[in-house]
């Protein structure tokens, strides 16, 4: 987990997600992008169809829109997403309506058809831990933890 500071709140990244909790204890989340990560799509000169295209943008956005808790910061990385869409060649209209389609549908991060999956309950949070420099880490999720 790489930790850095920023406006007195410590941000946590794991995999694509950068988390913190707000001053009321809840969770912000927003996406981590290394520093190696060029931002390069598949050309839109390339050979697939037409709906290939359509369908590598809106599960980009879709990605986003799953990752980032807060329509503010979503606007954001949409923004830097169509930009490299639009690099890569592809019709600014196409992008311009995908990503909007996208921002104005709900946060939804449970699957639609796994009924027979046990979903955790919302008050749990799981911490999994690594090689020991994870302290800034737990006492946060300490001081959040909800008391029986």
């Amino acid at each position: 987990a790489v930790v850095s500071t920023q406006s007195q709140s410590v941000l946590f990244s794991f995999l694509d997600v950068k988390f913190t909790f707000d001053d009321q204890g809840n969770l912000q989340t927003d996406l981590h992008v290394k520093e190696t990560d060029s931002r390069s799509y598949l050309h839109f000169s390339s050979s697939p169809s037409y709906h290939s295209f359509s369908g590598i943008v809106y599960s980009q956005c879709l990605r986003l829109r799953r990752v980032i808790n807060s329509d503010e910061r979503l606007k954001i990385q949409l923004e830097i997403l169509k930009e490299a869409f639009l690099e890569s060649g592809y019709p600014k209209k196409m992008v311009e309506n995908i990503a909007n389609r996208v921002l104005g549908m709900e946060r939804v991060l449970e699957r639609k058809n796994d009924h027979h999956i046990e979903q955790a309950s919302p008050l749990t949070i799981h911490v999994f831990l690594s090689y020991g420099g994870d302290d800034d880490l737990v006492n946060v999720v300490q001081k959040y933890e909800p008391q029986p």
